[in-house]
């Protein structure tokens, strides 16, 4: 998906359904998380060219969300040769494109073993 003309960047798009929402009616930050994790990792999977896991997550909250869609696009920062780093921004698509998070996503490249 080329998203605001960056090739390399992923968007994650998920509506805020009720049970989403925690007892103030935002979605609930562990959504966000799961969210942003989705965003990063998949931007990265797609430069380094292979399955990852997430090594580290460091999300800042800015403002809930409430109205959604909610969007979290993924922008690679810096790719190694076994690991890459992505910048993901979330946003309340239906708050005037709110900033609700912004993160900064780790993962390491799980390539296969040379036999």
């Amino acid at each position: 998906m080329n998203v605001e003309g960056r090739a390399e960047a992923v968007a994650v798009e998920l509506e805020i359904r009720d049970d989403l929402r925690g007892p103030a009616g935002s979605l609930e930050g562990g959504v966000v998380s799961t969210v942003v994790d989705c965003a990063g990792a998949a931007a990265l999977v797609r430069q380094l060219g292979t399955l990852v896991a997430t090594q580290q997550n460091s999300i800042s909250f800015l403002a809930p969300g409430r109205a959604g869609p909610v969007r979290a696009t993924g922008t690679p920062l810096r790719i190694g040769s076994d690991h890459g780093v992505a910048e993901v921004r979330v946003v309340d698509a239906g708050h005037d494109d709110r900033l609700m998070a912004v993160a900064l996503v780790t993962v390491r490249a799980l390539r296969p073993k040379p036999a």
